[in-house]
């Protein structure tokens, strides 16, 4: 336990090395206070002075860029282990200042950091046993910076959260064990593809942080592994209030087929997944998937056509438009709707209420005739496949359930409908007559809205015009899931007579009955096209029931 070396390579102010103090003393406290019992005669083997010290100067090591932080750290560390009237136990050959990433003086100055002559026993006897820490990702490194470093460490990438798990796991010994906080990106992200294979046989463990911490942009994850560990399985965890919850051991095979990091999904769920994921093709084996196009410098209130982006993007069609454009600023293919397509938002809607879950927003196009802008993207389908068919796909529970669990890591800040995720959908290879079905119920599903939208509209005009509306409130536009009072607030109208009341609430009543019965058989319509897509898949019931619970 004395002999322990622990390594924060990029300390900062020293949070995680006070924490390390804090347990290895009490680690050899306890150790101690055994031998004590034990062996009588070996009674307080240390004083607690010589256990600080000896943990000062021999196991904990931290390094920042920094000369404030390194400052900071040594007086964190001094501030928990003064003793009054005894000297200060010297830090500077354990707490040191430098470019823990480059050791080339040439590129990075007087911070250069060799760690072969700054620690020089440690790395000679093989390396530290520990390396703990949170280290700095999306840092801003200069083009010399990320040539050196693209060449010295070869992950692919000069983000310096990948940099440093490369960085560390060449600086512990065989066997060693590395503990770092860094972005969840790290478990499915394509940007971290090359370090999660680099590192896939030494994860022990995951823990899924979320947004525990709110002042950090980024959700965050704890990996815990160990180096040449060859492990088949890691444990997957979630932090609930400041308390790690592990939920199941994950196979490294099974999480290899996914292509990435499984992490709070249950066993049961995995095998739900791996039932979906059996599918004959992927998303991207029938379709094109790529965003509009980038011009909303262009977009104005007049033009020649009308220009939507993702936020006119609805489940039934378009809802409304940015602005329009001149035609002569149109001058890419993407701008354009094409033929058998769907239209989906390019941010994938994020839903915590009633339980986390995501929503893929997508239509067919009801027309061409829009300039469509980067913030959509376009799945062009090929002639065999019906774009109504992959749109019944896109808004099945069961497809936004296993892209939230088994393709987005339950991901909870910004996530994009890009190739990167389109490319892992699985699709059900179907035949022109198989696809029938769905065409057929995706039609009604949308003759039903166009019915209830019209009906919707000329009575939202009546009373515009009965009224005296100058503009309808946004309530008022699905008045029939409102009950009378609510309708009569959002209308705003002066006090009325009473049988000026009994009239408005018969008119109430009987358009909402007729709008309700529509929507209610659009509802309908949603689950009967649910539980094709359940068929589909072959999920039998029990497996439905954990879909649907989301």
């Amino acid at each position: 336990l004395q002999k322990v070396k622990v390594l924060d390579p990029a300390c900062g102010s020293g949070a995680f090395l006070v924490k390390v103090y804090d347990y290895l003393l009490a680690e050899n406290m306890r150790v101690n206070e055994i031998i004590t019992e034990l062996q009588p005669e070996k009674y307080d083997l240390f004083t607690q002075e010589q256990y600080i010290r000896s943990l000062l100067e021999n196991n904990i090591y931290g390094v920042d860029i920094n000369e404030e932080s390194v400052e900071i750290t040594k007086l964190s560390l001094w501030l928990k282990t003064a003793v009054k009237g005894k000297k200060l136990t010297n830090l500077k050959d354990n707490i040191k200042c430098g470019n823990s990433l480059i050791d080339d003086p040439d590129i990075a100055g007087e911070k250069a950091f060799s760690w072969d002559q700054e620690f020089p026993e440690i790395m000679g006897s093989g390396g530290f046993d520990v390396v703990v820490g949170n280290p700095p990702y999306g840092a801003e490194l200069s083009k010399n910076d990320q040539i050196h470093l693209s060449r010295k460490f070869y992950i692919g990438s000069t983000d310096t959260a990948i940099l440093f798990i490369k960085l560390s796991y060449g600086l512990i010994k065989t066997n060693g064990f590395l503990g770092f906080i860094i972005p969840k990106a790290f478990t499915f992200s394509s940007n971290y593809k090359k370090i999660r294979s680099f590192v896939w046989d030494d994860i022990l463990g995951i823990v899924d942080c979320r947004k525990v911490w709110k002042e950090v942009k980024l959700e965050q994850i704890i990996i815990n592994m160990k180096k040449k560990a060859k492990s088949k399985e890691y444990l997957s965890s979630v932090l609930i209030q400041n308390s790690i919850d592990p939920l199941n051991y994950v196979g490294k095979e099974t999480a290899k087929k996914f292509g990435f990091f499984l992490n709070g999904v249950s066993k049961r769920e995995i095998e739900i997944g791996e039932k979906i994921y059996s599918a004959e093709l992927r998303l991207n084996d029938i379709a094109t998937n790529r965003r509009g196009a980038g011009l909303q410098k262009h977009v104005t209130e007049t033009g020649d056509l009308p220009v939507i982006g993702g936020a006119e993007i609805g489940r039934f069609g378009f809802r409304g438009k940015k602005g329009r454009i001149k035609k002569d600023d149109v001058t890419k293919e993407q701008a354009y709707i094409s033929e058998n397509s769907v239209l989906a938002q390019n941010i994938v809607a994020h839903i915590e209420n009633p339980i986390d879950h995501i929503k893929i927003i997508s239509c067919v196009p009801p027309d061409k005739e829009p300039v469509i802008l980067d913030t959509i993207n376009q799945i062009s389908i090929e002639n065999d496949y019906s774009n109504y068919y992959v749109w019944c796909l896109f808004n099945s529970n069961l497809i936004n359930w296993y892209s939230y669990r088994f393709i987005f890591a339950k991901a909870i800040r910004t996530m994009h409908f890009d190739n990167a995720i389109t490319k892992r959908i699985p699709v059900k290879k179907l035949s022109d007559s198989e696809q029938s079905m769905f065409i057929e119920k995706a039609k009604f599903k949308l003759s039903l809205n166009k019915e209830l939208q019209e009906k919707a509209q000329k009575t939202l005009s009546f009373l515009q015009s009965e009224y005296g509306l100058k503009k309808i409130p946004k309530k008022l536009k699905t008045f029939w899931e409102l009950d009378f009072p609510a309708f009569q607030k959002a209308l705003k109208l002066k006090k009325r007579s009473l049988k000026e009341k009994k009239d408005l609430m018969e008119f109430f009543d009987a358009e909402k009955a007729e709008l309700s019965e529509l929507k209610q058989e659009i509802d309908r319509q949603d689950a009967i096209i649910d539980e094709m897509v359940f068929d589909l898949y072959e999920l039998d019931e029990k497996e439905r029931r954990i879909v649907k619970n989301m």
